[in-house]
C-alpha cells in the first residue's frame, strides 16, 4: 500500500510540474514576419520569429563612416526581445547604438552606454521581402520636435554597407519646439557608407 502510495504522489508531481510548463513556442522564419504586416494576417500567440537563415548575422558588428566632417560609430547587435504587440510574441531584430563625432573628436552624442529599453535605442522593425534590406526605426534626443524617423541599412559588401535616414513628419507646436524643428543629427536622405571594423 505505501509502495502505490508513493507511485501516486510521484505521479501527481510529476503531471503538476508538466502543467506548469508554458506552451512551446511556434519558431516561423524571421523573413515571413513581413508577410503578416503586409497581408495583415493576425499573429497567433507563442509565436518566435527566429533569424534561422543567419540574415541578420551579416549587420552584426562595429561599423565606422563619415559624412560631413563627422564620424558615425555603430555598435550592432542581435537580440530577441519581447515584441510590444504582446508579450507572446517574441521577433528576433537588431539594435544600433552609435557615438558621432566632429572633426575634433569632440562627441556630438553618444548612445553606446544606454540600455536596451531606451528609447534612443535604435530598433530593428523587419527585414524586405527580397531580403536585401533591413528596417529599423529612430528616435533622437528632440523626438518631439523632429528628431526621428526610420533607417534603412543593407550590404554592399561582406566590409560595407549604406544606412540612409529619412525623417519622420515634423509635428512640433511653437510651444513645445520654440525653435522649430530639432537639427538632425544623421545624414537625411543620404547614403552613409560603413565599414566594418
Amino acid at each position: 500500500m505505501k509502495k502505490q502510495l508513493i507511485i501516486v504522489m510521484g505521479m501527481l508531481v510529476c503531471l503538476s510540474c508538466k502543467a506548469q510548463n508554458p506552451p512551446l513556442q511556434q519558431i516561423i522564419p524571421l523573413e515571413d514576419y513581413i508577410n503578416y504586416q503586409n497581408n495583415d494576417i493576425p499573429i497567433p500567440d507563442n509565436v518566435y520569429f527566429k533569424d534561422i537563415n543567419g540574415l541578420l548575422d551579416k549587420y552584426v558588428g562595429t561599423w565606422i563612416g563619415t559624412y560631413n566632417n563627422k564620424t558615425f560609430e555603430f555598435h550592432v547587435v542581435k537580440t530577441t526581445p519581447q515584441s510590444d504587440i504582446r508579450p507572446s510574441v517574441t521577433i528576433e531584430q537588431l539594435y544600433m547604438r552609435y557615438k558621432i563625432t566632429d572633426a575634433n573628436g569632440n562627441v556630438i552624442e553618444n548612445t553606446l552606454n544606454l540600455p536596451d529599453t531606451s528609447p534612443m535605442v535604435i530598433k530593428g522593425s523587419y527585414i524586405s521581402r527580397d531580403l536585401t534590406d533591413y528596417f529599423l526605426y529612430y528616435v533622437g534626443q528632440e523626438s518631439g520636435c523632429g528628431q526621428h524617423g526610420d533607417i534603412v541599412i543593407f550590404e554592399i559588401s561582406t566590409t560595407q554597407m549604406e544606412l540612409y535616414f529619412r525623417p519622420g513628419e515634423n509635428v512640433y507646436t511653437s510651444n513645445r519646439c520654440p525653435n522649430g524643428p530639432a537639427q538632425q543629427v544623421l545624414p537625411v536622405e543620404t547614403a552613409l557608407v560603413l565599414t566594418k571594423q
